[in-house]
């Protein structure tokens, strides 16, 4: 399940905003131009944004081999959207955030741990004064200071699962070898090592 973006639901249910969850890796294996993709097709997703209105649409970005897909879905999103902010997150753009503005129709690039800094963006709060983020702005890419690390991961809460179809999970390919359902905890974040090799 995609946990990171339950704790980033949570917090945002959590001061009232309404939140929809569209966890894409859920459809099936497709030949695509570039090879295979595993998720649902893109038309789906913009379904879901025509039918929930989002003022900030926040895409997750984890491994570089799922970039070109963010390429064309903020393409697709900002054509037919062009009022929502979207906001990426995730490994990858933490690791490359400006490219990752500047390779995309992304507005806001959140680095690292997304909690707080996403509450701090849903508040409307001024981009400048905001840590942990990179943005566009005139067509300029800027930098805020680093956010430093969560210390209680427990003030963030328990995972909303309501914001899923968590059954439906354990219907994907990486379960069918379970005899029983599963669940994924978080107890820690990061890494006591520096492994050049590892985004950790």
């Amino acid at each position: 399940e995609p946990l990171g973006l339950l704790f980033l639901g949570t917090v945002a249910k959590s001061k009232c905003h309404a939140v929809r969850i569209f966890d894409q890796s859920l459809g099936p294996v497709t030949k695509v131009t570039s090879g295979f993709r595993k998720g649902y097709p893109d038309a789906l997703l913009l379904d879901e944004i025509n039918n929930f209105q989002p003022d900030i649409i926040g895409i997750s970005c984890n491994f570089s081999m799922f970039f070109s897909d963010v390429i064309e879905l903020c393409a697709e999103i900002k054509e037919k959207y062009p009022r929502s902010k979207i906001v990426l997150g995730g490994g990858y753009c933490t690791l490359k955030p400006e490219a990752s503005l500047i390779d995309t129709d992304a507005d806001i690039v959140v680095r690292g741990e997304g909690e707080v800094t996403f509450s701090e963006i849903l508040n409307n709060d001024p981009l400048e004064g905001i840590k942990g983020i990179s943005y566009k702005k005139e067509g300029n890419v800027f930098h805020n200071a680093d956010r430093a690390f969560i210390e209680d991961l427990d003030s963030l809460g328990i995972p909303d699962y309501s914001l899923i179809d968590y059954p439906e999970y354990f219907k994907q390919d990486v379960f069918l070898h379970v005899a029983y359902p599963t669940e994924v905890l978080f107890i820690s974040r990061g890494c006591p090592y520096n492994c050049i090799f590892c985004t950790t």
